[in-house]
């Protein structure tokens, strides 16, 4: 069967029927995106079934020829969206004419899928992260905004990006590899939930829950941040060595001293039992993220048996890796070296900081309707799951990361001076090899008592300051329905 084909060879065959005996002309239905890319990497796209996935058995009642859906919503709701075509038999003689009609089989359109997601939030997103990556495909980024009771995802969004149209019809080899190349942006991947990064400062929430619930600090522990501390036999300091002086848990989060940081990283790897990989692990970090669209990574939380196992797999190669050591532990505390998230495990992990200690099922789909917009059935998500988490130690850090959006010397304050919506957020900012820095922000809004959260990163984007902060303050803006216009208001701060 060949499709998308030219009305000139239609009409030559419809002229010459006799010449082409066996081949049929049929019309069919293309899916039509008539907000065009806009969030084409969580709606996907549909192209005919192949074979291989006609002998798995992937989709019911699939037959050759058939659209499927091959990622986003389209695959993971095929099943509600596709519907089944009709046939009409006819029974005819020998000069063409029919005669009556056999039985055929009915056709069922598609039922409808509704969303979670909010269009303005969509919208203002993707032209956020556009501007945070400076057009740039290879400064390519992603958002999340989710409820954090819910795990409904209002906005989400991937950049470069896409048009899904483009395989309603034939996709050449050419076309395909300009949308997976690397160089090019790689602008099927979805960023906000298939790639993985350095979480930079924005995991200093996960180590300072840890050094809290272990007792290794409490919040009005004081360190002299001088702007560097020795570590081993070698010295770690701050972005610019900067010294902040004597900071508590809330004066750390607000100007993110890396020292502070450091030295609790010191302090968990003397107590041993991976009290900072056990934290992250009850925030669903080192998981894929149980969302209702394919291709979510677990990304990575480094332990010393995650590495010292590598280390005898590849001892005597090229890819030797050294054991785990205290650098590895202190690096861990500050969201670096082999760290690796996604934005959507970040929302997730940020959630349940705000909501009291819950897991969220994040998830799009809110509800299937049939042709009359009558609810056939409610997308079910699993219940919220419980992490152990102490008030305490939560209000703590929630206050540290309002310090850090609000009070002057906050990493992000001059971003959002001015903002009437009070939030609590945390810059990030991933030192990745051979790139640019990785520039990161997550916010829980309004504050005290967050109802969204949104996280942003922009790759190669600099300080978590210049670029995901101004874009995760426009998100924000939409949001919450601020009237007054809104601008991308780079930020001054050069923290880590």
């Amino acid at each position: 069967m060949v499709s998308d084909v030219s009305m000139g060879a239609v009409v030559k065959i419809q002229e010459q029927r006799e010449k082409f005996p066996g081949v049929e002309v049929a019309q069919t239905y293309e899916r039509d995106y008539p907000y065009g890319n806009l969030a084409a990497h969580l709606f996907g796209y549909v192209r005919e079934i192949s074979g291989e996935q006609l002998k798995a058995g992937k989709f019911e009642a699939a037959r050759q020829g058939d659209r499927v859906g091959q990622d986003g919503l389209e695959y993971k709701y095929d099943r509600f969206l596709r519907g089944r075509d009709g046939v009409q038999r006819i029974q005819v003689n020998a000069a063409d004419q029919s005669t009556g009609a056999l039985r055929g089989r009915q056709t069922s359109i598609g039922e409808t899928l509704r969303l979670t997601l909010d269009l303005g939030v969509q919208r203002v997103g993707e032209s956020a992260l556009r501007q945070a990556a400076s057009d740039s495909p290879t400064h390519g980024g992603a958002f999340v905004a989710m409820n954090i009771e819910s795990g409904s995802i209002v906005g989400m969004g991937s950049f470069p990006t896409f048009d899904p149209g483009i395989f309603s019809g034939s996709v050449s080899p050419a076309t395909y590899k300009r949308l997976t190349n690397p160089d090019a942006g790689a602008p099927l991947t979805n960023r906000a939930i298939a790639s993985s990064y350095p979480a930079a400062s924005t995991f200093k929430i996960v180590t300072a829950l840890a050094g809290l619930g272990s007792g290794l600090i409490t919040p009005s522990t004081v360190v002299d941040d001088g702007g560097r501390i020795k570590v081993g036999e070698a010295y770690r300091q701050n972005a610019g060595g900067v010294a902040n002086g004597p900071v508590n848990l809330r004066q750390a989060l607000k100007v993110s001293s890396d020292v502070y940081f450091y030295k609790l990283g010191m302090d968990a790897d003397r107590k041993g039992g991976d009290v900072i990989q056990r934290t992250a692990e009850r925030l669903a970090l080192g998981k894929a993220p149980p969302i209702d669209i394919p291709g979510a990574t677990a990304g990575l939380i480094p332990t010393p048996k995650w590495r010292n196992r590598l280390y005898e797999k590849y001892k005597g190669t090229k890819y030797a890796t050294d054991l785990w050591t205290l650098g590895n532990t202190v690096n861990l505390a500050i969201g670096q070296g082999d760290v690796q998230v996604s934005p959507l495990q970040m929302a997730v992990a940020y959630a349940a900081l705000g909501n009291g200690g819950y897991l969220v099922q994040p998830h799009l789909g809110a509800r299937i309707e049939d042709s009359r917009g009558q609810t056939v059935q409610e997308i079910g998500v699993r219940p919220r799951r419980r992490v152990p988490m102490n008030q305490g130690h939560r209000r703590a850090i929630l206050e540290g990361l309002y310090e850090a959006a609000n009070s002057s010397g906050g990493t992000s304050a001059d971003v959002f001076n001015g903002f009437p919506v009070k939030i609590a957020g945390k810059t990030g900012t991933a030192q990745v090899p051979g790139k640019e820095d990785q520039s990161w922000f997550v916010a829980l809004a309004p504050y005290p008592n967050p109802k969204y959260v949104v996280a942003t990163t922009v790759e190669q984007g600099g300080f978590g300051a210049a670029s995901a902060a101004p874009a995760t303050r426009l998100i924000l803006a939409k949001l919450f329905n601020v009237r007054q216009k809104q601008k991308f208001v780079r930020g001054a701060s050069s923290t880590r």
